[in-house]
């Protein structure tokens, strides 16, 4: 069931910009969305947040606000990717957070959305990025003339706003990403980036942590370098159950 949203004079301002998950093929990335809306709503109570997913439900869903369904593609493992650049596609809002399911906020990240009065779309570089590049050279699904200093992003954090040229530009990706038949929708992103004439900002680093040893030494000197903001727990939600993500990242709350 799709929940409608009216646009009000109150949630006006709420429908401008929010955050976006995507859940399909599996109950976990529900569960794992609900969390991540719940660590950003702990210091944003009033940010709006919109699940794409095929397992709509009757029932409310904590912490989320809206939800859009999408139809799920039966697609093979190298297009598993597909429903995130369909969910770009998708948004209600001006301004839009993309951020995967296995994401825990740690502070409030209201200034992101201050980044597109300026760009049309912010990012983070990958966290394996030479891996990547070297395995999409491998494969042959990269352009070796774009140099790898022009660094591969991660597309688990997107910031964008949408305009014809955003719009344009996921869905260029979109049909990049279905030529390619790669796995990796970040290889068609950078591609697509490196040809775009769009105006992009490389976010630092403390918006897309992943590595929880790093974000200890961190804090071992008081967080005075920077403060992590978002935690991108991929490598730790093979080990960890969900419900100890909570006490896992309380060291690194203000």
């Amino acid at each position: 069931m799709k929940t409608k949203l009216s646009l009000t004079k109150n949630n006006f301002l709420t429908m401008k910009q929010g955050i976006v998950y995507t859940a399909v093929g599996k109950k976990k990335y529900i569960d794992q969305a609900q969390l991540s809306a719940k660590s950003a709503k702990r210091f944003q109570p009033e940010i709006h947040v919109t699940l794409v997913t095929d397992m709509p439900s009757e029932e409310k869903l904590d912490f989320i606000d809206n939800v859009v369904e999408i139809e799920n593609l039966n697609v093979p493992g190298n297009q598993k990717m597909i429903y995130k650049l369909l969910a770009h596609l998708k948004t209600p809002y001006d301004y839009t957070l993309a951020l995967d399911s296995d994401t825990y906020i740690l502070d409030n990240i209201s200034e992101m959305f201050d980044v597109l009065k300026r760009f049309d779309l912010a990012i983070c570089h990958g966290h394996n990025r030479f891996v990547r590049y070297s395995r999409a050279l491998e494969y042959k699904v990269a352009l070796p003339e774009i140099p790898y200093a022009f660094a591969e992003i991660n597309s688990g954090v997107i910031l964008y706003k949408k305009t014809e040229q955003t719009t344009k530009f996921f869905q260029d990706v979109l049909s990049l990403y279905k030529q390619k038949q790669y796995w990796s929708n970040q290889t068609s992103i950078r591609e697509m980036l490196w040809k775009s004439d769009l105006q992009f900002y490389i976010l630092p680093r403390e918006y897309n942590f992943n590595r929880l040893e790093d974000m200890k030494r961190w804090a071992k000197q008081d967080f005075r370098k920077a403060r992590p903001k978002i935690f991108h727990y991929t490598s730790l939600k093979q080990k960890q159950d969900l419900n100890n993500i909570d006490k896992i990242m309380q060291p690194f709350i203000e």
